[in-house]
Parts: structure tokens; sequence; C-alpha cells
């Protein structure tokens, strides 16, 4: 059996896998990535996560302003390197 690809905003004319240029299959690997994730109801259901930056960046305002809560930003290192395998801990504590 050959794997094949649909190429092309408007074509659905198949293609052998090894007829697309890299970003062809590039775009064929990720919407079959994609595809493999949605649920069987047609939803995809994935973790949501703030940007690491947005605490950094209090704690940093809060330093500027003079109002450091030591205690507060343990806790907010703590949680970022829970949920970002530690890099954001030095960041966050290194102010």
């Amino acid at each position: 059996m050959t794997a094949v690809a649909f190429s092309g905003a408007w074509s659905h004319k198949p293609r052998r896998i090894e007829e697309l240029d890299p970003a062809e299959y590039a775009i064929a690997a990720a919407r079959d990535a994609l595809i493999g994730r949605q649920s069987s109801r047609g939803y995809w259901l994935f973790e949501l996560e703030a940007d690491c930056t947005i605490p950094a960046e209090y704690v940093l305002m809060m330093h500027f302003l003079g109002e450091i809560d030591p205690s507060l930003e343990r806790k907010i290192a703590t949680y970022r390197g829970s949920t970002v395998a530690g890099r954001s801990i030095m960041a966050v504590t290194s102010i």
C-alpha cells in the first residue's frame, strides 16, 4: 500500500508522499498529526497554559515598584518550574 497526501489549497488530487516537496510534506504531516488528535466528536482538547513571561514580567514589575513579596515569588517560581521543567525558576528568581 502506498501512502498518499493531498496537496494544494484547491486541489484534492492525491499524490504519493515521495512526490511532495519539504514544505508540502511538513504541512501534510502536521495535518495528519492534528487529525490524529481530533476527538471522534470533531473537537480538539488540549491543556491551556499561559506564557511563562507573564508571571516573570509581574515579578519584574513588582521589583521595579519596590513591592517585593518573596513568598509570592517562590510560589510563582515553583509553579513555573513544575510546568516548564525548571527553566523558569532561574528566570523568575534571579531578579
